[in-house]
């Protein structure tokens, strides 16, 4: 039913369904842990959005919601740690994405070109080149095996 609001529609989900990565199910403490992290931050901090009915949940919603609990999300206004937001967005876009995949929703409001916050910044990697490499296996020291 996509008129069930979004924190209903996660609660439904950890006592219904359970289902993880490759089709198995989700550890007890884990559920217990995400519900915990979803009650308080979404539930507590975002109750407009945790009502929302599934349907009617926006990315930019989703963005805003995001963009404030990492700015301001812990209980004293100051940011929230990266990686319990990084948690809470995995939860979220898990648990709306399985929406999708059983018919609640056509389309899952977390888009990963519309919502900038991913959970990973990406480093361009630094490579050697051929004379670099060279020069360093120079320098290097063999090690026992003689390489």
């Amino acid at each position: 039913d996509s008129s069930q609001p979004l924190i209903e529609w996660i609660r439904e989900f950890y006592r219904d369904f359970r289902v993880g990565r490759k089709g198995n199910l989700i550890a007890p403490r884990t559920v217990q842990e995400d519900l915990a992290i979803v009650e308080l931050y979404l539930g507590k901090r975002a109750p407009v959005l945790a009502g929302t009915p599934l349907r009617k949940v926006t990315t930019g919603a989703l963005a805003t919601f995001f963009r404030e609990i990492a700015e301001r999300g812990n209980r004293d206004g100051q940011p929230l740690a990266q990686a319990t937001v990084q948690r809470l967005y995995r939860v979220l876009c898990s648990r709306l994405s399985f929406a999708v995949r059983i018919g609640k929703i056509k389309k899952s409001p977390i888009d990963s070109d519309l919502i900038a916050f991913s959970g990973r910044e990406s480093r361009e990697q630094q490579t050697l080149n051929a004379t670099q490499a060279r020069a360093l296996l120079d320098v290097a020291p063999r090690d026992r095996f003689g390489a």
